[in-house]
């Protein structure tokens, strides 16, 4: 069983514009990008932004699957090789290698965030995004078979 998938970002022809790896959902994964856009000036926001200002969406697809955060960023670092050696041009800001914080650095933040307040309106948001990730995995689900 894969815990962290390497997933590539595409524009609406499909070409690869960013190689990414994430522990969750692809969906779920895509509508962070897609929310962090409207907030940060990172060249995959920036482009992402200019993507929903033409009324379109990037795509996202799976390219490989990890049962480490070590073997996923290793991943993530081959598959960013690979695709830049074949003519892509990606908007990874992170090009020579892929940081992977150390237990103890991961075990520190989540100390830092365990008890962390989330207002009303938080829970809400984020009660909602886990529903239409739920319905969206049952009718992908249901329509494979």
């Amino acid at each position: 069983m894969a815990f962290f998938r390497v997933y590539v970002l595409t524009d609406e022809h499909g070409q690869p514009r960013y190689v990414g790896s994430t522990a969750r959902a692809l969906d779920l994964r895509l509508a962070w990008h897609c929310g962090i856009a409207k907030r940060t000036s990172s060249p995959v926001a920036i482009w992402v932004r200019s993507m929903s200002w033409r009324g379109l969406r990037p795509g996202i697809r799976l390219v490989a699957e990890a049962r480490s955060i070590e073997e996923a960023a290793a991943l993530e670092l081959a598959w960013l090789r690979h695709l830049e050696a074949n003519g892509a041009e990606l908007l990874n800001v992170r090009r020579r290698s892929c940081y992977v914080p150390s237990l103890a650095h991961r075990a520190a933040i989540s100390d830092a965030l365990r008890g962390r307040f989330a207002t009303f309106t938080t829970r809400r948001r984020m009660s909602a995004a886990q529903r239409l990730a739920a319905r969206r995995r049952a009718a992908s689900t249901s329509a494979q078979f």
